[in-house]
């Protein structure tokens, strides 16, 4: 069964987490539901710029991708941070040209950071 998961960057302390993305469109806040060892559920207000969705692959260390997260391949000596668009894969490469994800590509290449936290990978590509 396909994992559906989302992270983002908790507002109160900046801390990543991972859980089911929630909106209260009333109150024009956006939330990750993070269900607990317990089964209990805790509700957590991200900072919307932040969310990314599980990409459905791993890296070669079998870490999870998600939107956002820049990955190093050895074929290329750039850096590319992972988006996706349309319901389809893509690299971003800087921010000029695009690569799109193909079923094997993944045990090649490793996480190293994200456009969050790492914002500095990204503008030295671009």
């Amino acid at each position: 069964m396909r994992r559906i998961l989302f992270r983002g960057k908790r507002k109160s302390d900046g801390q990543w987490v991972i859980g089911d993305l929630s909106r209260y469109t009333i109150l024009g806040k956006v939330n990750i539901c993070k269900i607990e060892d317990n089964l209990s559920t805790t509700v957590h207000e991200i900072d919307p710029r932040t969310i990314g969705q599980l990409m459905e692959i791993r890296d070669k260390n079998g870490k999870d991708i998600y939107e956002g997260d820049i990955v190093r391949l050895p074929k290329c000596e750039n850096d590319i941070a992972v988006f996706c668009k349309k319901g389809c894969n893509y690299f971003l490469k800087g921010k000029r040209s695009r690569y799109e994800l193909g079923s094997c590509d993944s045990e090649c290449f490793e996480v190293i950071g994200n456009i969050y936290d790492n914002p500095d990978l990204v503008e030295d590509n671009a």
